[in-house]
Formats: structure tokens, C-alpha cells, sequence
């Protein structure tokens, strides 16, 4: 025979075997039938409500370790969420600060070749008037010797410069040369000065000898008297 039993919210359906009526003969007999059968119907009865309740209980605690499960996954991916937002915020951060470094960095990059580029224009300006007084003074002292060369070729002290005496340096500067090619020998000399003169035999002469070859020596030419009152010459290349 079927029953239902609700326990613990839960409908249960049970099953009663009716018991087998046994003879009885007296009414006492028949009473300690039907005890003896509700007994075992009772103790069924139990037994299937001890399995129903253990059965809600699995359910129950069931159900509280999928929600505790559930909760601790919520909880899980909240705080992998916070920790990812947490990593990306970093990351802005850490970017914004390269890209703050990186802007500082080139900024003082260009003043640092902006310094350079002044202190280029300083060196080379200061190079361009350190060459002009350079030149300046070059060309005063080439003007200064020029202008010393002329007083002194034009001086009446420069008797190396009279013809005959500049005849004689001709000869002797030729003889110095001795048999070398014919167009080697001097014909002229340009810028001829008067070192030292003490008399006709004894001066010592500088000037730029012209070759017949077009070509110029320049250097002193020394003479001086021997003993016996001889020219003693000599050529001194500058």
C-alpha cells in the first residue's frame, strides 16, 4: 500500500505491505495480530524517515556548499578583477611616467644641442676673428717687411746695390756655381740689401739671385780679404 509523508519540505512516497491476516481465534489473539503488524508497520515508518531526513540533510548541506562554492567564485573574480584593474591602473601610471621622462628628456635634449649649437657659433666666431687678426697681422708684418725691403734697397747706405758692386755679385756668385749647365748661372737679383759693408772687398750681400733659367736662389753672398788682400767668396742659401 502507498503512502505520502512530507518531511523537511520534502513529499516522500513510502510503500506499506499489508500484513497477512493470521488466523485467530479469540479476540486477545486477533489484538496481538494487529499490534504486532502496526509494530512493523511503525518501525518501516521510521526507518524510511530516517533515509528521508538523511537525504534532505546531504541536500541541504548540498545546496550550502554550492552557494559557499558560488560565493567564494564571486569572491574570487572580484578580487581577480580588482587585481587586474589594479595591474592596469599601474600601467597607465608607469606609461604616463615614461612618456613624462621621455618629454622631460627630449626637452633638455634640445636646450643641451641648443647650448652646443650657441657655443658653436661663439667657437666659430671666435675662430673667424682669431684668423682675420692672424691675417691682419700677416699681412701688416708682410707690409712692415715689404715696406723694411724697399727703405732698405732704396737706402743710400745700400752699397750692395750699386752697380758695380752688384756686378761683382753676379760674377762671383757665378764662379761659386763653378761649371755647372749654363742655366744655372745668374743674370739678375731682385731685392738686393746691404747686410754688412766695410769697404769694396768686404760686405756681406742677401738678395734673390735669377737664374738664366728663370729660376731664383736666395740667400747672402759673403766676401772678405785674405792675407794677401784676395776676395775670399761665399754663397749662403736661406
Amino acid at each position: 500500500m502507498k503512502k505520502l509523508l512530507l518531511l523537511g519540505g520534502v513529499m516522500l512516497s513510502i510503500y506499506v505491505s499489508p500484513s497477512h491476516a493470521q488466523p485467530c481465534f479469540s479476540a486477545p489473539e486477533c489484538a496481538a495480530v494487529r499490534q504486532q503488524a502496526q509494530a512493523r508497520q511503525a518501525q518501516i515508518v521510521a526507518q524510511q524517515q530516517a533515509q528521508a531526513e538523511a537525504y534532505a540533510r546531504q541536500q541541504r548541506d548540498a545546496a550550502r556548499e554550492a552557494e559557499a562554492n558560488r560565493q567564494q567564485a564571486a569572491v574570487n573574480l572580484a578580487n581577480a578583477r580588482a587585481a587586474q584593474e589594479e595591474r592596469n591602473r599601474q600601467a597607465v601610471i608607469e606609461q604616463d611616467e615614461r612618456n613624462r621622462q621621455a618629454e622631460i628628456d627630449l626637452a633638455n635634449a634640445r636646450v643641451a644641442q641648443e647650448a652646443r649649437n650657441r657655443q658653436a657659433a661663439i667657437d666659430l666666431a671666435a675662430q673667424v676673428e682669431v684668423q682675420r687678426l692672424a691675417d691682419l697681422a700677416k699681412k701688416e708684418a708682410s707690409e712692415d717687411a715689404a715696406a723694411q725691403q724697399l727703405a732698405a734697397e732704396q737706402s743710400p747706405d745700400n752699397h750692395c746695390h750699386e752697380p758695380k758692386v752688384a756686378g761683382k755679385l753676379i760674377v762671383d756668385f757665378n764662379q761659386i756655381r763653378g761649371a755647372q749647365d749654363y742655366n744655372m748661372q745668374a743674370v739678375d737679383i731682385d731685392h738686393l740689401v746691404t747686410m754688412k759693408y766695410d769697404s769694396p772687398g768686404i760686405f756681406i750681400c742677401h738678395g734673390a739671385f735669377v737664374l738664366q733659367n728663370g729660376h731664383r736662389i736666395t740667400g747672402s753672398l759673403l766676401s772678405k780679404l785674405n792675407v794677401a788682400g784676395s776676395s775670399l767668396v761665399s754663397f749662403k742659401e736661406d
